[in-house]
This record gives C-alpha cells, sequence and structure tokens, in this order.
C-alpha cells in the first residue's frame, strides 16, 4: 500500500506542521532544502528520536542507512548500503513500481513532497514509513540524490499491516495454524499452531511462498491454482480437505478454510488460511469404518458357520458309522475305502475346526480382565508349545524382563499369543528356526510389550498392513483370521499388535498393551 501527494509539478506547496512543539520531517525539509547542496549538510538536520532519515542517490541506490532505521526494519548498515532502494519495500510495492516515477518528479519540480511507502522489515513483515522526500543537488545543481525522512504510521493507514498486527495477537496462542498470505501469496503470518503442525519456524517461512507447503501431487494436480481461484471469485472456501507436507517431509492430513482480505476500495489484498490436523481424525474414521466392515463380515461368517456345523456333524458321524461297516468287507476292498474315508473325516475335521475360527472370530466375548502376570504367561507358552515346535526342528527361546502385573483377560490374550505362535511355526515349516518369545516394559513406563519372533521368510514386501486383514492368507488353506483376531485382541485392551522386519530375516509380531489396563487408556486417550 503506498500514496503520494502534494503539489503539481513545478509548483510550490505550503506544509502545515503537526499540532505541538514537535516539528514535522516537512518543516525539518523546507528549512534546510535551500542549504542541502552536498551531502555533508546532512549532519545539520535537525533530529528527533524514532524518526528514519535515508539517503537515496540517483541510481536509487541506499547511501546512508542509520540507527532508527536498523532498528525498525532489521537491517544494518552492511546489509543495505549500495543495495536498490526496492530491495527493502513490500513485494506489492516493488511491483507497482511508482517509487522511482514519485522520486524524479519531487526532483524535477525541486519540492519537498509527502510520501507513504511500505516497507518489509528483515522478518518479512509489511511496515508503513510515511514521511518527506526532497532532492538533494551537488554544488554545481547536478542531482546527487534524495533524502527520505520518515517516521512509523498508524497502524489504520496500512489495511493490511492492521489486519496483521491485529491478526498475530489473536492467534498466536491457537492449535490450528493460522497464515496470513499477502496478494502474491507470500506467507506474512505464522502462528505457533502453524509451527506445531508443519513443524517450521516463522522466521524460515516468512516472505515464501505458500506452496511449498504442497506435496508434489497436489502442485501436479493444480490445487494451488484452484485455491487461489476460488478465493478470489467466490471469497472463501471452506472445510477444505487435503494433504501438506511438514519440514521432515512427512505427509499430514488437514482441514483448511481461506479467506480473502480486501482494502476498503474492495480490492484483494491478501487471504487468511486457516488450517487444522486432522490425521488423527482420519484415521479414526478409518479404524470406524473398518470395524463397521468387520461386524459385517463377522455376522455373515457367524451365520455361515452356524448353518455348516450341523450338517458337518451329520456328515462325520455317518463317516463313523461307514467305517464300521467296512469290517465286513474283504481286506483289500476295505483298506482302500478306509483311505478315501480318512481323507474324508480330515476334511471334516478342517472344515469343522474354520467354522469354528470364524465363530471365535465373530463373537469375541466381552473381557474379563484380572491382573496378570504377563512373565509367567510368556513362560507358560513356551512350555505348553515346545514339544510341537520341537518336532518342526524349531528351538524356543524365552527373553523376559521384569514386567508389573497388568490387568488383561488371561485366557484371550492367551488364545492371541498362540495364534501368533502357531503362524511362525507355519512360516518356518520343515525347516526349522528359532523361536523367541520376549516380554518387556516400554521405555516410557506405558504399557507391556510381548512380542513373537521367527527366522522365516518374514512378510513380503507391501503386505505388512494386509496381512491383518480377516481372510487374507499368504499360506495356501489359510482362513486369514489368526493375526486378525490377534489385533482384535490387542485392540480390545488398549493396545496395538503390529509387524517389523526381523534383523537377518524372518518377522516380529509385537503386542503393547496398556500397563494400567483398558480403563487408564481410555481416560487417558480421552
Amino acid at each position: 500500500m503506498s500514496s503520494w501527494d502534494g503539489a503539481p509539478n513545478g509548483g510550490r506547496s505550503r506544509i502545515a506542521p503537526r499540532s505541538g512543539s514537535r516539528r514535522t520531517p516537512a518543516t525539518w525539509l523546507q528549512t534546510v532544502t535551500t542549504m542541502v547542496s552536498h551531502p555533508q549538510y546532512l549532519t545539520l538536520l535537525p533530529r528527533d528520536k524514532g524518526e528514519v532519515v535515508l539517503r537515496v542517490d540517483a541510481d536509487l541506490r541506499v547511501r546512508q542507512w542509520d540507527e532508527p532505521a536498523e532498528a525498525l526494519l532489521g537491517y544494518s548498515t552492511e546489509e543495505v548500503l549500495g543495495r536498490p532502494y526496492a530491495d527493502v519495500l513490500s513485494d506489492r510495492q516493488r511491483a507497482e513500481g511508482r517509487i522511482d516515477l514519485f522520486l524524479r518528479e519531487v526532483a524535477q519540480s525541486n519540492v519537498p513532497r509527502h510520501l507513504h511507502i511500505e516497507h518489509r522489515t528483515k522478518a518479512g513483515l509489511p511496515l508503513l514509513l510515511s514521511g518527506v522526500a526532497s532532492a538533494i543537488r551537488r554544488t554545481d545543481g547536478m542531482l546527487d540524490g534524495w533524502l527520505l525522512v520518515m517516521y512509523q504510521a498508524l497502524r489504520d493507514r496500512c489495511l493490511d499491516c492492521a489486519l496483521l498486527h491485529y491478526l498475530e495477537a489473536v492467534t498466536s496462542g491457537s492449535a490450528d495454524a493460522i497464515i496470513i498470505l499477502d496478494e502474491e501469496e507470500r506467507i506474512r503470518s505464522w502462528n505457533r499452531g502453524a509451527e506445531d503442525i508443519y513443524g517450521f519456524k516463522a522466521e524460515d517461512m516468512l516472505g515464501k511462498p505458500v506452496e511449498v507447503l504442497f506435496p508434489p501431487d497436489r502442485r501436479a494436480a493444480g490445487e494451488v491454482e484452484y485455491l487461489r481461484r476460488v478465493v478470489e471469485e467466490r471469497g472463501f472456501i471452506r472445510n477444505y480437505e487435503t494433504t501438506r507436507v511438514t519440514s521432515d517431509g512427512r505427509p499430514v492430513q488437514v482441514e483448511l478454510t481461506r479467506s480473502a482480505i480486501r482494502d476498503s476500495h474492495g480490492r484483494l489484498i491478501g487471504s487468511s488460511a486457516i488450517v487444522r490436523d486432522i490425521t488423527n481424525r482420519k484415521r479414526l474414521e478409518e479404524r470406524l469404518l473398518h470395524t463397521e466392515r468387520l461386524a459385517v463380515v463377522g455376522r455373515m461368517a457367524a451365520q455361515v458357520a452356524h448353518e455348516l456345523r450341523n450338517p458337518l456333524s451329520s456328515i462325520s458321524l455317518n463317516a463313523e458309522l461307514l467305517a464300521d461297516e467296512l469290517n465286513g468287507l474283504p481286506e483289500e476292498q476295505a483298506q482302500e475305502a478306509r483311505s478315501l474315508l480318512a481323507s474324508i473325516t480330515k476334511e471334516i475335521e478342517r472344515l469343522a475346526a474354520v467354522s469354528e475360527e470364524y465363530l471365535q472370530f465373530a463373537r469375541l466375548p466381552e473381557l474379563a480382565p484380572a491382573p496378570t502376570d504377563v512373565t509367567l504367561l510368556v513362560e507358560d507358552l513356551a512350555e505348553f508349545t515346545e514339544l510341537e515346535l520341537a518336532k518342526a526342528g524349531i528351538t524356543v527361546k524365552v527373553e523376559t524382563e521384569d514386567v508389573p502385573n497388568i490387568p488383561v483377560d488371561r485366557r484371550q490374550l492367551r488364545q492371541a499369543l498362540l495364534n501368533l505362535i502357531r503362524n511362525a511355526l507355519e512360516a518356518m515349516g520343515e525347516k526349522g528356526g528359532t523361536l523367541t518369545l520376549a516380554a518387556r516394559v516400554t521405555e516410557d513406563g506405558e504399557a507391556a510389550e510381548i512380542a513373537v519372533v521367527d527366522t522365516g521368510p518374514g512378510i513380503p514386501e507391501g503386505k505388512e498392513e494386509q496381512i491383518f486383514e480377516p481372510f487374507f492368507s499368504t499360506k495356501e488353506g489359510g482362513t486369514g483370521l489368526g493375526l486378525s483376531l490377534a489385533r482384535r485382541v490387542a485392540h480390545e485392551h488398549g493396545g496395538e499388535l503390529f509387524h517389523r522386519p526381523t534383523a537377518g530375516g524372518g518377522a516380529t509380531f509385537a503386542m503393547r498393551l496398556p500397563v494400567r489396563g483398558i480403563e487408564a487408556h481410555g481416560k487417558l486417550a480421552g
């Protein structure tokens, strides 16, 4: 924002002093204009505390930069001397390009003129300075440059400056990111909420284009232009969900509301953006949707399993009766029939086991938590499965630390861990290997971690999350319910089951359960 006013070219203007005893820059310049024909006379200029006195040469480069200028704008004398004066102006002021024309008019008329110039501080913030500009000439009458005597303008003279300072005061403590953009979509204000969400400090972001926060795919999709167009045409966009990127390159899901900021003439001078991190909300929504899907699948599975149980029982009974009838056949015929019946019986047992697993998945009983020695539970499981694992050439190792008793449903937890152990057994197969059961307390002391570690082939790349989906299995004939059931048990306890690769090959499935139990977990989460 800028304004230039004074007498027409070649005319004379009378500049009235401000009320009170303080002399205005205009009064000073009228007093000394006739004597400022050489830079050494600048020392004769009367000064009030806080007035900025700048000298710009005929090429519009800074030749004098005083202490008040350093204090107000943040640039040291060494950083500014010899540089174009436009370098310390706001982006819009530079784009308008009126400073050159205005100063040439001052030199042509040889009359001091009022000016209002929007500068840019070193931190990237706008600052409006008002004052008077006067031409400086050498003893031979040639133009030597201009003298600018300025003071910080009242904030109500600069609409976007006033909005900026006001919004900074109001929004500094907001948990949401509140960002002010200028008309070129460069960041002018960056609150604490923005630092928390994006990870960037204000000093790193002020003056940068907002598109640095957009992931490459969003930029490629034209989202930068889309948001700008909607704000310009409609004046706002509300509750727009998208993705942004943090300082460490991590994508974050956000919901933003962006509104246009216009000056008193209706001209667009920027926009404000309120950004809310909705990553956790989206994660909860996905989990809720996933749970609803599981509930539907569970009901269907339970119904199918229930319908299969009676026919399977009947088939199994008839198979037993048929086996008794085989005793009356010649041995050669009976042997062949018994082999066929054995195959039938094996498949019946497999179907019965699958039906039972479906029913267990669909009708997981309510938790009955009680203080449980997790270390003892792990040792008991190692002893219980040792013989079965030894037959497959698998060595069992137990690694436990001092884990306090935690409130869990011992029966459900034991079944979940058995599922993990049997998955490891099937993964290592006939090659054998080592199975490690471990129990420890996490570093923060908030959870107990129980891990089942195998030396099998590991989980195929890209399947790390898919393996927890119901009915997904990497082995032929698997139901795909073991891991899903184990994770569900962990969730019911307020914990989590996750996978991580084992160093040197294999897989690790670790279950983390809150030390203080599901009720404490719920209170902490709320």
